[in-house]
């Protein structure tokens, strides 16, 4: 009988043939720059880098001259956006997931009604949400029954728990998600890229490794940041889920192999002329910086030292010791370099910038400072806050699924966003977990009315 051979035969040296045929075409050859950077010199004794920043400040253009907690609310969540989050979640779940409200067909005459009365469900639900957020049990079915306190639109145990489960803002719906976040924000004197690495299981769909990150595991999102005049607090412009799947596989990844020149193409749509980027080390390589100083954006961006390696090695001259520091100018390209030696430690920063120039002291006895990585360490904080403050308002209970965790930090950045926008609008200080009650009631109010 004559016979094929499957997957599972051959000689173990085919297999070892097989697998350097694999890793070969894997395998990518670095690709030579196309120039490098030349002409850096150390700042003379009498010299300094000084900021150059714009007079631009950060400004809200709301579509109301007076807009209320409610309006804020509904920026964000507005009937567009909540019809998107039907239709994305309806079209996946089974009946029996959420609610027959989402299923049951309708006569033409009646859809208009059952258009209004959907919207009003899931705006319940995120009332619901928003409630339990504000004083939440060590377990999530201990909250029911709700408290008396509670809106009388929220929902009960069951069918609160089929939404949360079901009716998610998923990974396909960050184009409508961004739309909303930078709509009504203009950008001030800088923004801040960085990114968040949301902790999740390993085994979950677009999870990744990432050094130094603790969970290690997770999912990598890259978000641009700016901040309000009136509180300094953090607000989100955008946020980009970076993926690195296979093209063939790929099913509702919209940022799918970004090239960091097409990140900060991204981003610059929400730029007005004279914001400043400051960003973290893994953002800026030779193409994105070319693209940068074509576009006449200014930068300030933390450097992963095996990039611009001349640049360095030109610094480590006068880096000899912990506690050494140094600042290069370069005339030709109108840029600065800086490079630090923890004093306490074995870690070194490197910075490269074309946000700074060069001027004399005002006095020759001035102390030195080294106002670029002052300047950056003060800047950038600003994102490094956005994580902070999102910590108390992600849910508080473990959920199930990858898209979860994309909702999650979705859900949690709206809500980062109108507390941030109510305190700029009003001369009341809130804390979260009462604020969180308080948008509660606003829906409760809206949906009754409706």
């Amino acid at each position: 009988m004559k016979t094929s051979r499957n997957k599972h035969s051959g000689t173990v040296e085919e297999h070892i043939n097989k697998l350097r045929e694999d890793a070969a075409k894997k395998k990518k050859p670095n690709k030579p720059r196309d120039e490098k950077i030349e002409g850096f010199v150390q700042l003379d004794k009498v010299e300094e880098a000084n900021l150059r920043l714009s007079e631009l400040i950060t400004e809200f253009d709301f579509p109301d001259r007076n807009p209320t907690l409610l309006n804020l609310i509904l920026y964000h969540f507005d009937d567009e956006f909540i019809d998107l989050l039907i239709e994305q979640n309806v079209e996946l779940a089974l009946p029996h997931q959420l609610p027959a409200l989402f299923f049951n067909p309708s006569h033409e005459s009646r859809r208009r009604d059952l258009d209004l009365e959907r919207r009003k469900y899931v705006l319940s639900y995120i009332a619901t949400r928003f409630f339990i957020m504000s004083d939440p049990r060590k377990d999530l079915k201990k909250n029911f029954p709700l408290k008396e306190s509670a809106p009388d639109i929220c929902l009960g145990k069951n069918t609160f728990i089929s939404m949360l489960s079901h009716m998610l803002i998923r990974l396909s719906m960050v184009e409508a998600v961004n739309g909303r976040l930078g709509k009504y924000t203009l950008s001030g004197r800088h923004v801040m890229l960085d990114e968040k690495h949301k902790g999740t299981d390993r085994c979950h769909h677009l999870s990744r490794w990432v050094h130094g990150k603790d969970p290690s595991w997770g999912h990598w999102i890259t978000m641009l940041t700016t901040i309000a005049p009136k509180t300094g607090m953090p607000v989100l412009l955008k946020c980009m889920p970076l993926t690195s799947t296979d093209p063939r596989k790929v099913t509702a990844e919209p940022y799918n192999n970004l090239s960091l020149i097409d990140v900060h193409k991204e981003i610059a749509s929400c730029l007005r002329e004279g914001t400043v980027i400051v960003e973290d080390a893994y953002y800026l390589d030779d193409q994105s910086r070319t693209y940068l100083r074509k576009e006449g954006i200014p930068y300030i961006s933390a450097i992963n030292p095996v990039r611009f390696k001349e640049v360095w090695e030109e610094c480590e001259k006068y880096v000899e010791k912990k506690g050494d520091w140094v600042i290069m100018k370069n005339i030709t390209t109108k840029e600065h370099a800086m490079m630090r030696w923890d004093p306490m430690g074995e870690r070194k920063q490197y910075v490269l910038s074309n946000a700074f120039e060069t001027r004399n002291k005002i006095s020759k006895k001035a102390v030195d400072i080294n106002t670029i990585s002052e300047t950056y360490k003060l800047l950038f904080n600003g994102c490094d806050r956005f994580n902070s403050f999102l910590d108390n308002k992600y849910w508080p209970y473990e959920r199930k699924g990858w898209q979860a965790n994309f909702d999650d930090y979705f859900f949690s950045s709206f809500a980062m966003n109108i507390y941030v926008m109510y305190h700029e609008i009003t001369d009341e200080p809130i804390e979260w977990f009462n604020f969180s009650s308080k948008i509660a009631e606003e829906i409760n109010i809206h949906v009754n009315s409706l």
